[in-house]
């Protein structure tokens, strides 16, 4: 925690002297509790192991279904709570506080990093990796235009599912942290967080390389803004201009599309998950909408997600052992 507190203090040092000024997506925070209300039921019960097999297809319907229908949430968790009586395990709190502390210190250097880079590298390869997309597309489709194109399919209940998939990404982190604290080791939290963080300084790096901020940012036309998180997006969009113009920055600093951090994270999380076998089976199918959801509602190139699982397959190979 003390290493990434220095590294959020030099990075926003850093920040503040290329005359930008770190701010916090107060619109997101304050939904955060309603987000993990799902996960917080589902590590519930399966730390308790009572809840039958069958039900875990279920469990994975109800987060790519259910997800943000918020008012459902804590209404069942109200239910289930009060049906059962309060769990004798003993939860680790304080590692849970530790790691909840390095894990908000961490993505806010993230974000003021992804500001210097938007502000320092302004050249970006985005039209070559559309040319690309453009190229692959015409392998199935007569014609692309680049004119509200995202979401690629009409089905608004796959649209549907889609959104809830890539909106499950950050709770899902907060799970699984929250099951490797309660085993009670510092060694394997700290472990998951330098496993998490080093992906995004793969990304960082990636950036530097290849610089390309997404279809959603380059080529805002190319969303349909009525199928689409338009206020994420909107958000997005606002701060890479801004920090690129040493602007008023708003909170949402994440501008890296190659390779696909999402997908790159998502199959983190769901090696981290063998080691909860039963959760492993529920995020399964989860992991798989959450990939797809990047290219199809528009946040990444093709080249993009391709390249995150292409470099997830091969560190997978070379940690055939990983568990947290």
């Amino acid at each position: 925690m003390l290493a990434m507190a220095g590294m959020y203090a030099a990075s926003l040092a850093a920040l503040v002297h290329a005359g930008l000024r770190p701010a916090v997506p107060w619109d997101f925070a304050l939904l955060v509790p309603i987000l993990l209300v799902p996960f917080a039921i589902i590590f519930y019960f399966y730390s308790t192991q009572q809840i039958h097999s069958m039900l875990d297809i279920a469990a994975a319907a109800s987060i790519l279904v259910l997800y943000n229908v918020f008012l459902i949430w804590p209404i069942l968790a109200l239910a289930l709570f009060a049906s059962r009586a309060a769990s004798t395990r003993q939860y680790q709190w304080r590692l849970f506080l530790d790691g909840m502390v390095t894990m908000i210190l961490g993505y806010a250097t993230l974000w003021n990093l992804n500001y210097l880079l938007a502000r320092f590298v302004a050249t970006v390869h985005d039209p070559v990796l559309r040319a690309t997309d453009e190229w692959i597309y015409s392998w199935f489709l007569p014609s692309v235009n680049y004119t509200d194109f995202f979401p690629i399919v009409d089905n608004d209940f796959l649209v549907l599912l889609l959104n809830n998939a890539y909106s499950v990404l950050f709770p899902e982190i907060m799970l699984v942290l929250f099951l490797v604290c309660q085993t009670g080791e510092a060694r394997r939290v700290s472990r998951f967080l330098k496993g998490l963080f080093a992906l995004y300084a793969v990304g960082i790096l990636c950036f530097l390389m290849y610089p390309a901020i997404g279809p959603c940012l380059y080529y805002p036309e190319s969303l349909d803004p009525t199928r689409t998180n338009f206020q994420l997006i909107q958000g997005m969009r606002h701060d890479y201009y801004a920090a690129l113009k040493g602007e008023t920055l708003a909170g949402y600093g994440y501008f890296i599309a190659v390779p696909s951090l999402h997908v790159m994270v998502a199959l983190y999380l769901q090696r981290c998950l063998l080691s909860f076998s039963r959760l492993y089976r529920v995020f399964l199918p989860v992991t798989f909408t959450l990939i797809a959801s990047t290219v199809v509602l528009g946040y990444h190139y093709i080249v993009d997600a391709l390249i995150a699982v292409i470099l997830m397959g091969a560190w997978m190979l070379l940690h055939k052992s990983f568990r947290i």
